[in-house]
């Protein structure tokens, strides 16, 4: 809108208006954004509940069906805290303050994943191999870590081709730590190693 308007009981309404209304284009892209981000870090906790679910219907045994039921309400657990890390890492890109915590346990985090990730190949020809070294700590964010860390497992499993072994590794570095997560897939195609690394960048996935 005209900043000149003629009226001065209307320019400062103009003014106000000219400053507000930028601001819901981007917040309907964040909005955009958060949606799709949702929907796409749903997407592996519900594939285990769905395959957890057929477990369960085929289960024998009371003890056998309240373990899997347990393993549903586990996973349950797991995607309300994805969500809520989904919430954290759009507060960090709108640069609020986040939480930080001072020791944060890493391989615990990684063999959580690690779990998580035989669940959802269970009944698929692919083979995880994991060597965690334990009582790794960091500085951080917790959910933001489980929720980079589940990324990287569920992807290196949904690119995966049959047969293929998931190798996920965490070692000591001297100071450091080293996190490593590879597959015997054909790596990433040409067409795709540019935008390999941009959010929503995808390639046609080899699982089933």
């Amino acid at each position: 809108m005209p900043d000149d308007v003629p009226a001065p009981e209307l320019r400062d309404l103009t003014q106000r208006l000219n400053k507000v209304l930028p601001r819901f284009d981007d917040l309907v892209l964040g909005l955009r954004d958060l949606s799709a981000t949702m929907a796409h870090e749903m997407k592996t906790p519900l594939q285990v509940i769905r395959s957890d679910l057929s477990r369960l219907c085929r289960a024998d045994g009371d003890a056998a069906r309240s373990q899997i039921a347990a393993d549903i309400d586990r996973t349950i657990d797991i995607a309300n805290a994805r969500l809520h890390s989904i919430m954290q890492l759009f507060r960090l890109e709108a640069q609020v303050e986040i939480p930080m915590q001072a020791e944060i346990d890493l391989s615990g985090l990684v063999e959580n994943a690690v779990d998580d990730l035989v669940d959802l190949l269970e009944t698929r020809d692919r083979v995880v191999q994991a060597d965690v070294a334990g009582g790794i700590r960091v500085a951080g964010n917790r959910q933001l870590l489980d929720l980079m860390i589940g990324n990287l497992l569920t992807n290196s499993a949904k690119y995966a081709p049959k047969g293929a072994h998931i190798c996920i590794g965490l070692t000591r570095q001297g100071h450091g730590f080293r996190l490593s997560v590879s597959n015997t897939g054909q790596g990433f195609p040409e067409d795709v190693r540019k935008s390999a690394f941009e959010r929503y960048s995808r390639a046609g996935s080899t699982g089933d």
